[in-house]
């Protein structure tokens, strides 16, 4: 689900780790940066001899960073 998180004006959440208010740290990665990793993550799955319930975890977050993709993601 998308969320959308008010910020003040003139700044600019860069990617990396950010805490919202009072609540936990998190990640935040921008959607221009998310298309190239879901392509790496793209590349690892593809090589890897890892078992398949190892990547599921993998495979859902490329799909998260995927749907962040400016051209192929969420739509206002």
């Amino acid at each position: 689900m998308k969320r959308i998180i008010p910020c003040q004006l003139g700044s600019r959440i860069e990617t990396g780790p950010v805490q919202i208010g009072p609540d936990q740290d998190g990640f935040f990665i921008r959607a221009d940066e998310a298309a190239a990793l879901a392509e790496a993550l793209r590349g690892v799955m593809r090589h890897s001899n890892a078992q398949r319930y190892h990547m599921v975890p993998v495979a859902d977050l490329q799909r998260q960073l995927q749907a962040c993709a400016p051209r192929t993601g969420y739509r206002s």
